[in-house]
């Protein structure tokens, strides 16, 4: 999800995550908290659903990044 070499650890999806909104999600709070230190820029997903099947809470989750002065890929085939 995220590039950080300090950090490999919060590339790994946390079990039972996946069904929770993205601001109660741990390895989401982390992913906004590297960008807003400047530890990262660019958050690479596989797809909008990482973030949340619904796109509303994709586009918050995004505008979150953008705010820290990120941005959000999302990857194709």
């Amino acid at each position: 999800m995220i590039h950080n070499r300090s950090h490999p650890e919060i590339c790994q999806p946390k079990v039972g995550e996946t069904g929770k909104p993205p601001q109660e999600r741990h390895l989401l709070l982390a992913v906004l908290r590297t960008v807003r230190g400047r530890g990262a820029k660019a958050v690479l997903v596989p797809s909008r659903a990482t973030i949340s099947p619904i796109d509303g809470e994709f586009d918050e989750f995004a505008g979150e990044i953008e705010k820290a002065g990120g941005f959000i890929q999302v990857t194709r085939r």
